[in-house]
């Protein structure tokens, strides 16, 4: 079963909620809500509640998170190995403390 996405938008920034399991179908509606902002726009991706982070689905965002042009994009809810993983393909993102 692939993730629900509940978008909320009070201001700045967007977050982008996900439950259930974190898939490529939920990686591609992600990267299709993320293609729609502005550069510069902040956005938060929230895995907490994600039973299920599947490593190549998490992939799939690579484009939207190294992106210099588009979005800044933060991530909540990930393990060490995710951490690792993103940098291994090239994102520069840090573990919030």
């Amino acid at each position: 079963m692939t993730a629900t996405i509940d978008s909320i938008q009070q201001s700045e920034p967007l977050v982008l909620k996900v439950e259930g399991s974190f898939d490529a179908p939920a990686a591609w509606r992600i990267r299709e809500l993320l293609g729609g902002l502005e550069c510069g726009a902040r956005a938060t991706i929230d895995l907490r509640q994600a039973m299920r982070i599947e490593d190549s689905a998490l992939a799939l965002l690579v484009p939207e998170l190294a992106c210099t042009n588009g979005p800044v994009v933060s991530l909540v809810g990930l393990a060490v190995h995710h951490w690792r993983m993103l940098r291994y393909l090239g994102v520069r993102a840090e573990r919030p403390s």
